[in-house]
């Protein structure tokens, strides 16, 4: 009796932290480094209940990216989205959303290339959230360019608390933090050239872990593709750290051009990426799906001055509607791509 009542004692001894916006939710101003890592290390991620150490103090990074925040009208397609009041920047692309008391919603996003709106919001997280809570959201999202294709993609969304305790990263160690859940259900239907293409049925189940002592961002986010029959696989996994503060002010919609230029579009059996280069300076390539993961990529240590190419293989990636990702040094670049059958 005497251990089982130590162990509770153990578990009350932690405060059950309750996410609410003015700890969570982000600001104008704030950035974030997210460090890629691979899944070593990570054996634990899925562990659930109260008083958890999650404990993974060595993940290395493989990458890194960087995400900053912006109030909607310092951003050049603010117009385009009512009622956005917090803008996420990764590469070149513009993420609109809207910070409220009771929820962090998206609303779509916007680059030089175009405008795709949601119908409705993508709710991110709910507010007040503690240990034991649930909650669901359904969305729509249609992604068109006339004549040439149609992507519709149904998804619901439901979170749950399901975790509380330490959390051991590379970045240091931080009690009281509460893990959410997110199990998200998406059918996928693609119309090419006026012909069905089929729907596609997928599951992500994603872990993301907060602190509420004011850091507006997951510590730790770990995706798990479920969809299939296989063992689930994980295909993000990132921790983050604060960036420095950045000085806001007015966005220019566009990026540097390098002549990148991507073919066929749509494509079949691979996808062509052309580029004129005045360095021999590395570059990576990758092809990213509209929900942020990275399907493909390659890497290149070795550049020759003027134009190169190259040819990432799609033969086996499922239909729909891509964004081919450039990157040399801190330079990014994006150009949209559809995968067709």
């Amino acid at each position: 009796m005497l251990a089982v009542a130590l162990s509770l004692l153990a578990i009350y001894s932690f405060a059950q932290p309750t996410l609410k916006q003015s700890t969570n939710s982000p600001v104008p101003g704030e950035g974030f480094f997210g460090h890629i890592v691979d899944s070593t290390g990570l054996g634990d991620a899925q562990q659930a209940g109260a008083g958890v150490t999650w404990n993974f103090p060595v993940l290395t990074e493989n990458s890194r990216d960087t995400n900053y925040y912006y109030s909607c009208e310092t951003t050049p397609f603010c117009d385009s989205f009512t009622g956005a009041n917090i803008v996420s920047l990764i590469d070149s692309n513009f993420e609109y959303g809207v910070s409220e008391s009771n929820r962090l919603s998206f609303m779509g996003w916007a680059s030089s290339n175009g405008v795709n709106r949601f119908y409705g919001r993508q709710v991110l997280l709910a507010y007040p959230f503690t240990y034991g809570d649930s909650y669901k959201d359904t969305l729509s999202i249609v992604d068109s360019y006339p004549g040439v294709y149609y992507d519709s993609i149904f998804v619901i969304d439901s979170f749950f608390a399901d975790g509380y305790g330490t959390l051991i990263l590379p970045s240091g160690t931080f009690t009281n933090v509460l893990r959410i859940h997110r199990v998200s259900l998406q059918l996928d239907s693609f119309r090419y050239d006026g012909a069905d293409s089929g729907s596609i049925y997928g599951r992500m189940d994603d872990y993301s872990w907060f602190d509420t002592a004011g850091f507006h961002n997951p510590l730790l986010s770990v995706g798990y593709d479920t969809s299939g029959s296989t063992t689930p696989y994980i295909y993000n996994a990132e921790y983050y750290t604060q960036a420095p503060p950045l000085a806001l002010g007015l966005l220019a919609p566009g990026v540097n051009d390098i002549s990148l230029s991507v073919y066929p579009n749509p494509a079949n059996g691979a996808i062509n990426v052309t580029f004129l280069r005045s360095d021999n300076e590395p570059v990576s390539v990758s092809l990213v799906d509209m929900l942020g993961r990275v399907i493909k990529t390659t890497t290149l240590d070795q550049i020759s001055e003027g134009a190169s190419t190259v040819t990432l293989d799609v033969a086996s990636v499922c239909p729909g509607m891509y964004i081919v990702k450039f990157q040399t040094g801190q330079d990014i670049f994006t150009r949209p791509v559809v995968v067709a059958r």
